[in-house]
């Protein structure tokens, strides 16, 4: 810790405001976002106009912890920033370590380019002078364990979240950190095709966060959309969108209606229906998830890319592609030359070739089979890249066998997938078997 103040007038308004901004961040861990900004906005000038850098350094951490999880990521680096600077001034090593942790997770999402991980080796270094607390310990793994996660270095992710969620044990004070590394532990998991695995660890983080936290509260939304989302990820649809109404319901009524997150659960909630075929589902929740993410997240967010493909496939299983091409297109726009752009060029494709641009096309097609070679994706999705290339060389004249012999990869991929594979299984079959008799 840190001396007070040595004016008695100064040390009163210092306490004043720590005992503030802990109410503050007790409406943070409730998950009372709007109440805690509400709270602990006023403070910052009073903190400043006070001269004493670590109540500064308190009080800029909350607050930047608040704003990233009201989706403000600017201002949250903002205060986060301020509130390394101001620790670093005074000495005030436990709040230098806590800044940085918060940054890291921070960072992973702006820019996931390294920078997140250098805040987390010098997170490291100063948790070893206040001797390693385990909790903050746990804190750093669980964070190291996202920051590699976004950068798709899975290996390196789980033994993150492993380590976080051992080292947290059965600690009182590192529970939710235990909480938070097992439903991302699921995530990952999910993601490498391991769903029996994900499911149950799941469960296990589903039932340790409505013991700590209660079924309304926001994080508990997160952990069942999470769920849902394995759920999703091995074939179980209707089960995957049961999971995720429930989610959207906490959420709406603990961040209200028009969050990002909320956004989030209904792209996914879209995605199900996606699963069984429900195109005029999959298309209501695509449109609703796009519009809620460019009001809260901007035009040009990646999320923003994700739900524009979604609408667009939709469109195109509508018989839209016209308009499909148009948020294909938005998509690509927004992606660049990141690696998810392949995830929307096979649809492109077919588009394409729907309103008769078949060079432009094949042309589509080719870039995706050049480009998914180095994709880090699980079997299922180079499966479902796989068949839409197929589906577009299928009909480019001297193709035909080349499509064929995609398609049977996309087959072999999606029928080793865990969970219930069989409306994709079926239609690879139809396809095939339609081309086989030309």
């Amino acid at each position: 810790d840190v001396a007070p103040p040595d004016d008695p007038a100064v040390a009163r308004e210092a306490q004043e405001i720590r005992a503030a901004i802990a109410r503050a961040d007790a409406a943070r861990m409730a998950g009372r976002y709007a109440d805690g900004l509400e709270l602990a906005e006023p403070l910052l000038p009073r903190a400043r106009a006070l001269g004493h850098a670590p109540v500064v350094a308190e009080v800029a951490r909350v607050l930047g912890m608040l704003y990233e999880r009201d989706a403000k990521s600017e201002l949250a680096f903002e205060r986060l920033d301020e509130a390394l600077w101001a620790a670093i001034e005074s000495g005030y090593d436990l709040e230098h370590a806590q800044a940085l942790l918060s940054l890291v997770t921070l960072e992973a999402d702006r820019h996931p380019d390294g920078i997140a991980l250098r805040h987390a080796r010098q997170a490291r270094a100063v948790l070893d002078k206040l001797g390693r607390p385990p909790e903050l310990m746990a804190l750093l793994h669980m964070n190291i364990g996202t920051a590699h996660a976004r950068r798709r270095e899975w290996d390196e992710a789980e033994a993150g979240y492993r380590e976080a969620i051992e080292l947290a044990g059965d600690l009182p004070q590192a529970q939710t950190t235990k909480l938070s590394a097992l439903g991302n532990l699921a995530t990952i998991l999910g993601r490498r095709g391991r769903y029996e695995e994900a499911l149950r660890v799941n469960e296990d983080s589903r039932q340790l966060g409505v013991a700590l936290l209660g079924p309304r509260h926001p994080n508990v939304a997160k952990l069942l959309h999470n769920y849902g989302n394995t759920l999703l990820e091995a074939g179980r649809a209707t089960d995957a969108i049961e999971m995720m109404k429930e989610a959207q319901a906490v959420l709406e009524g603990s961040m209200g209606p028009r969050h990002p997150e909320v956004a989030r659960t209904i792209s996914n909630i879209g995605f199900a229906y996606r699963l069984r075929r429900d195109w005029p589902k999959t298309l209501e929740h695509a449109q609703q998830a796009l519009e809620l993410k460019r009001e809260s997240l901007g035009p040009d967010h990646p999320s923003v890319a994700i739900s524009a493909n979604n609408v667009a496939e939709a469109l195109y299983h509508t018989g839209r592609p016209r308009e499909a091409l148009v948020e294909y297109e938005e998509a690509l726009r927004i992606f660049g030359d990141a690696p998810e752009r392949i995830y929307v060029q096979g649809g492109y494709a077919l588009a394409l070739m729907a309103v008769g641009r078949e060079e432009e096309g094949r042309a589509a097609a080719e870039a995706v089979l050049a480009g998914v070679e180095g994709l880090e994706a699980s079997e299922l999705d180079r499966g479902r890249i796989d068949f839409e290339v197929a589906q577009t060389l299928g009909q480019v004249a001297g193709q035909e066998a080349r499509a064929e012999e995609l398609a049977r990869r996309a087959r072999a991929s999606v029928a080793a997938a865990e969970g219930d594979m069989g409306t994709e299984l079926a239609e690879i079959d139809q396809w095939l078997a339609e081309h086989a008799d030309r």
